[in-house]
């Protein structure tokens, strides 16, 4: 199965929630499945090599948030 888990990111701090979808990502590679973990706005920082880092951002959060400001 081809799965694609979107996360947030964190930036430069540790998150919970990017630590699960970390180990998530890991897991089900584990059991044989072709996954693809994309970070939306930040890259993942976690304790252990990230799932993603072959994978660019998908969403800039400074691109997002001048979109959003600027006409």
């Amino acid at each position: 199965m081809r799965i694609v888990h979107l996360t947030p990111g964190t930036g430069n701090f540790y998150c919970g929630s990017c630590l699960r979808d970390n180990t998530l990502v890991k897991a089900l590679r584990a059991r044989g499945h072709d996954v693809l973990m994309v970070p939306l706005y930040l890259p993942v920082v976690t304790d252990e090599p990230a799932a993603s880092a072959d994978t660019p951002i998908f969403l800039g959060g400074l691109n997002v948030y001048l979109e959003q400001k600027l006409p």
